[in-house]
């Protein structure tokens, strides 16, 4: 099975380098078109996907009815695409989040795979939400089929370690981050 993992479009949270995590937020100007441009993209490469499943959060979702406009496929909702969980970060800036926690910050800087903000999760939290997907997925989609995801930046990443077998570290680990509207195939 391939699953074609999609980045949301850009938010004005994205922009002004705000955290999301579970809020559900909508895309701006800038985000409809990147997933119309990515939706004429498959259109022109002839792609097809037997499935489309989305993240129940409003950028991954309004992204996902973008792209279906093309594909006209059912739109399968699940909350285990969510992204990380950002717990007390949610809908703070950055810049702030660093000098108000700034040891947290340090140590998740350092080690996303293992760190949690309160009432958040770490990158190793959310895997299991990914298993729970993909276990979810063999069990109602067929083995061969390609399936379309659309889903957020850090979970993607996740998937990545747990399907690609890429080791997440500092050095790599904003290396691995997709664009908005960009896609990552990974089999499973």
């Amino acid at each position: 099975m391939k699953l074609f993992l999609t980045r949301h479009g850009e938010t004005d949270c994205n922009r002004m380098l705000i955290v999301q995590g579970w809020v559900h937020t909508p895309l701006n100007a800038t985000g409809r078109k990147q997933a119309k441009t990515l939706r004429d993209r498959f259109e022109s490469e002839g792609m097809r996907f037997d499935a489309l499943y989305s993240s129940d959060l409003l950028r991954a979702y309004t992204t996902a009815k973008i792209l279906n406009e093309y594909f006209q496929l059912e739109i399968k909702t699940n909350w285990r695409l969510r992204e990380v969980k950002r717990g007390i970060w949610n809908l703070q800036y950055i810049p702030e989040i660093k000098e108000k926690y700034t040891e947290l910050w340090k140590q998740w800087d350092r080690d996303p795979y293992n760190t949690r903000p309160p009432l958040g999760e770490s990158l190793r939290d959310a895997e299991k939400r990914i298993e729970d997907f993909v276990e979810h997925l063999k069990n109602n989609e067929e083995s061969n089929s390609e399936i379309l995801v659309v889903t957020h930046r850090l979970l993607i990443v996740s998937f990545m370690r747990v399907f690609d077998g890429v080791e997440v570290t500092r050095d790599n680990f904003f290396d691995l981050m997709l664009g908005n509207a960009e896609y990552h195939v990974i089999e499973v």
